[in-house]
This record gives C-alpha cells, structure tokens and sequence, in this order.
C-alpha cells in the first residue's frame, strides 16, 4: 500500500498535525513493516522535541489524576464506540503500517475493540482500594495512584493497539508515545481518537522519529511500555532497568498495572 492509497492525502495531513515536534528540523518517511512501501512523511522528532512533549504531558497529567476514576471512565468509554465507528480507517492504518491482509486487519480492529470495552467495563474494579484488615477491623486502607507519565514504545509488528494505552489512562496517567519510523500513524491515530473521547488536550503525546529517539525519553517518563519481540524492545528494556525505570510489556490492559499502592492526600 503506497503513500497515495494509504489514508488519503488529506487524513495524513492531518495526522501529522498532532506530532509534537516544534523543535524538528527535516522530515522522514515512514515504511510498511510488510511491504516496506512509503506510507508518508512526518516530522522527524529530536530530545528536544521529546523533552517539551513530557512537560506538555505532565502538567496535564496532574489534573487528569485529580479527577475520581468514573469521570475518567466516562471519556474512556467512548473508546470502542469509535473505533467501531472508524472501523474502516483504524483497518486501513493496520493494512498499510503491518501488512495485514484486509480480512485480518479487520478481524483485528473487532479483537481491539472488544479489548476496549472489557477494560471500560471492568477496569474499575481493578482499581478499588486495597482494604487491609486484623480481625474484623479494617487498619489501613491503600488506593491505586497512577505511576505519572508512561511512556509507550509502539510495537513495528503489532501496529495500531490501544489497549495498553487506555488501561494506562483509566489509572490517571498520561502518555508520551515515541514511535520510531513504522506506528507512527497508529500512534497519531490514538492521540486523535483520546482527542475526539475529549480527553484533556496535551495528556497523549506523539514524538515519532528514528531509530533511537526512544532512548532519549527514557529519563523523562516514570513508567515503560515496550514490545520484548525484537532486539530494539530488548534494548530499551534493559535500558530502562539500568536507570531504574518500571516497564511493562506491550499488550497489557490490567489498569492497576500502571499504579502504585500508597496512602491517598
């Protein structure tokens, strides 16, 4: 699927409106991982780039978090609804970045949806306050409190998959999404799609670049989603651990995962 049949001209464009690149000097193309035909050209982020889009995600953040987890839920919800009914778009964007066939692609756009929806409707649950008892008595009482800033390294193979992100916000967080070459237009998708459930403006950060650019986020997010299915993902999965980063592998859609237990203030 080349650049002229992917998406259409004008949805690109508007895509590559909500990259946070205001530091990006070039441009470069993003390929198909299965064809490795040219699907579009973006703005090319820097560290500086990726630095100014966790500040922008941070300070909505703290807003985000403040609010009880059922508003939280109320914006979430609208998830499945429109990927349901952007079904042929979100299908189109895993046809081209992944090389799905059209069958498979969508198939795979119902399996996210679905995920979605058990999330929205059970992800609440998963965050219900740790009660700890002696007896009869209840002595102590923790909530889950959202980890702060995740940031989320898009799998090339797996493609447009929301799921993680989505239990990720449920628990109050907000997202730094660093793409290196193919997911970028998954990634830009998701950051339309929390745009249009009227998630707060700038808590869904969008920096794609080269080969490497992740490295640079990873002093900058509390938090690490990445795929363990290649070289890269293992890297920056080690990585992280040297400099003391949590990280979680890409696919899950347990909320609490993306919290940590303690007293509420």
């Amino acid at each position: 699927m080349a650049a002229a049949a992917f998406l259409g001209e004008q949805r690109r464009s508007e895509l590559a409106q909500l990259v946070c690149a205001p530091h990006a000097t070039e441009s470069f193309t993003v390929h198909s991982v299965g064809t490795s035909a040219p699907l579009g050209t973006l703005p090319c982020g820097t560290p500086a780039d990726v630095a100014e889009a966790a500040r922008l995600a941070r300070a909505a953040q703290h807003a985000w978090a403040a609010m009880p987890a059922y508003f939280r839920l109320a914006s979430l919800s609208r998830f499945p609804l429109l990927l349901d009914s952007h079904r042929g778009m979100v299908a189109a964007v895993l046809r081209g970045e992944s090389g799905r066939s059209p069958e498979a692609a969508l198939e795979r756009v119902e399996q996210i949806a679905n995920e979605c929806q058990q999330i929205t409707d059970r992800g609440l649950k998963a965050l219900k306050p740790v009660k700890h008892r002696r007896g009869f008595r209840v002595r102590a009482v923790e909530h889950h409190l959202p980890l702060g800033l995740i940031g989320i390294i898009p799998s090339p193979v797996t493609g447009f998959d929301p799921v993680t992100a989505v239990a990720a916000l449920l628990a109050g967080n907000g997202l730094l999404l660093l793409p290196e070459g193919t997911g970028s237009y998954g990634a830009l998708l998701l950051a339309q799609f929390c745009s249009a459930a009227r998630l707060p403006r700038d808590l869904v950060q969008v920096v794609p670049g080269p080969t490497g650019l992740a490295d640079a986020a990873i002093d900058q997010v509390d938090h690490l989603v990445v795929t363990l299915a290649n070289e890269r993902g293992q890297h920056l999965w080690r990585l992280a651990g040297e400099q003391r980063v949590g990280t979680t592998p890409d696919g899950s859609s347990n909320p609490a995962e993306f919290t940590a237990l303690g007293a509420q203030g």
